[in-house]
């Protein structure tokens, strides 16, 4: 049994399945699905088209395909199309599923279009990434053809579960239980304390002649020095972190908060150190509260494994120097950086339990077809990691920011529970992102209790 095959057929067995019920599935060169009486089964194509790892990532031979649904899959979902994996410039199968008695034949790669999409092959393959080297969603096939508002992947979970429903009436399956997971970056956790006085400057010149507003100049200059070299910086603008710990309790929620540990590029990463005496206390703060401390990945860790190790201990010693202990660590890259499968390897290396990077930065939705957790599949050495990823449904910067979706808050609201609905529909897990330094406007501070309550 390949490597690969292992993964998928765990990863399904794990989605439908309470421990180690359920029903077997053979490896074949085509598989089937078997409980009992081998008379009755689910008969599956060839994994990858029968083709291995190796030569999928060599040669290409592969791609996401979008086909009509036939009536099978309509009674799953009412979707038109879904996309599945195919074999380059051979036809899509005219049916996608058939029942004949005690047989049922699914007759396009379920199992490979999974693996395909899960492990971000897609990503892995194409050579197209944006100006901060990421691959982004207008590249993606899923929103090229209007499905990343759709976790295919959990799509595919159903059709296995109606088919195996059929066949076996009486098969329980595993229950999951919808939550959100509200998460923040700590890019600036104050605007003032950590400025270097050549930003101020800069601003300070930039208001007088490009602004030619004096006043806002002196002001600004003035909060700047104050909370600097005063002894209120808990009264800095982006210090929001009572207030986000106040909402996500009310609604019974724990928010996980992610330090950059670490400086690899001299203009996008933070301005603090963990060691700073303020930024002690709000760690001990945090950790008072119950809420969650994580690993934020500087700027070029993303394909760094040293500087990525090096990071999350300075991290663990920070949180070992001030009593902070966990059950478990996770994070995520700054702005969304992330290389498959190099990242997640370095994550697992690093000793992290999960990652929550993969959302599309420049555009919100279901990256991974899916909603649940899941564990992660390096491709390139072809074996499971022993690291979790979260996926991450929704980043505020995409949805709002002039560069990317640009969506009034209206909107960006519709957009937003949309989302949150179908994961609440399959039972998963809505992980959102909300930077700190975003809740000083007050209407993006009530989109995010809105979205919280919806």
């Amino acid at each position: 049994m390949s490597s690969a095959f292992e993964y998928i057929c765990k990863y399904f067995k794990n989605r439908i399945f309470k421990d180690e019920e359920g029903c077997f599935l053979e490896n074949s060169p085509t598989p089937r699905l078997i409980s009992g009486d081998p008379a009755q089964a689910i008969h599956f194509p060839p994994f990858l088209a029968g083709f291995d790892l190796v030569d999928v990532l060599k040669k290409e031979p592969l791609e996401l395909r979008m086909v009509p649904t036939d009536d099978f899959v309509k009674e799953c979902f009412g979707v038109p199309h879904i996309p599945i994996l195919c074999v380059r410039g051979v036809p899509a199968p005219a049916q996608l599923v058939t029942r004949d008695g005690t047989t049922i034949r699914i007759h396009f790669d379920l199992l490979g279009s999974a693996f395909y999409i899960l492990t971000r092959l897609e990503e892995y393959l194409s050579r197209e990434r944006d100006a901060h080297h990421r691959f982004p969603a207008s590249a993606s096939h899923a929103l090229r053809n209007n499905y990343l508002q759709r976790p295919v992947v959990d799509e595919y979970v159903e059709i296995l579960w109606h088919c195996i429903k059929h066949l076996w009436p009486s098969m329980e399956r595993k229950k999951d239980v919808f939550r959100t997971m509200v998460t923040h970056d700590v890019d600036f956790p104050f605007e003032n304390v950590f400025r270097p006085a050549w930003k101020v400057v800069r601003s300070f010149g930039s208001d007088l002649l490009r602004r030619r507003d004096v006043p806002f100049a002196f002001s600004r200059a003035v909060r700047w020095f104050k909370m600097k070299y005063g002894n209120n910086w808990q009264r800095d603008p982006f210090y929001t972190f009572e207030t986000i710990m106040d909402m996500s309790e009310s609604h019974g929620l724990q928010s996980a908060f992610y330090f950059l540990s670490g400086k690899s590029n001299f203009l996008l990463d933070g301005e603090y150190a963990l060691s700073h005496p303020h930024i002690e206390a709000l760690l001990r703060r945090i950790h008072e509260r119950g809420h969650e401390i994580g690993y934020h990945g500087s700027y070029e860790t993303y394909r760094d494994p040293q500087r990525t190790r090096s990071e999350v201990q300075t991290l663990r010693d920070a949180a070992s120097r001030l009593g902070i202990t966990q059950e478990r660590w996770g994070g995520r890259q700054h702005f969304l950086r992330w290389n498959a499968p190099i990242t997640w390897r370095n994550y697992a290396e690093a000793g992290l339990n999960y990652d929550t990077t993969l959302s599309y930065a420049d555009h919100a939705g279901f990256r991974c077809g899916t909603c649940h957790p899941f564990p992660v599949f390096d491709v390139e050495q072809g074996r499971a990691l022993n690291l979790v990823e979260f996926p991450l449904i929704v980043m505020e910067c995409s949805v709002l920011d002039p560069r990317y979706m640009n969506l009034s808050p209206e909107k960006a609201l519709e957009y937003i529970l949309n989302l949150k609905s179908v994961c609440r529909k399959h039972q998963g897990v809505f992980c959102l992102l909300w930077h700190n330094s975003r809740f000083v406007n007050p209407i993006e501070r009530e989109l995010y209790l809105q979205v919280l309550a919806g």
